[in-house]
């Protein structure tokens, strides 16, 4: 499973309260594998501080002019940088969140 964060988020929240957000995610469910990707879209010093604090796949934008540099960082760090969200379920925009997740592991509705 990947958390997606919401598109500028790194700017929005912070990279900190996207890393708690992750962190509380992974002792909540110790046995399954969560990757997380937070969007930081042109902000440089974001896409640096999420880096740092062991984000390890980050959105910057495509014509950001330090994507360049930042990637090279990036994978001197073991980090990726994507230029485009992946596809997500944004969990505001749908009215049953258990049901919208279910269907999305392909799981069987809930009785």
């Amino acid at each position: 499973m990947t958390l997606v964060s919401a598109a500028g988020c790194a700017q929005s929240a912070g990279v900190g309260w996207f890393a708690a957000v992750v962190d509380q995610a992974r002792e909540a469910c110790p046995d399954v594998a969560i990757g997380a990707i937070l969007d930081c879209t042109d902000a440089t010093g974001r896409a640096l501080q999420a880096i740092s604090v062991g984000l390890r796949r980050l959105v910057v934008a495509a014509d950001c002019p330090a994507l360049p540099a930042l990637s090279d960082l990036a994978a001197q760090a073991g980090a990726t940088i994507l230029t485009a969200p992946p596809d997500a379920i944004d969990l505001a925009a749908v009215a049953d969140v258990h049901a919208a997740c279910r269907a999305a592991f392909g799981l069987a509705p809930a009785s």
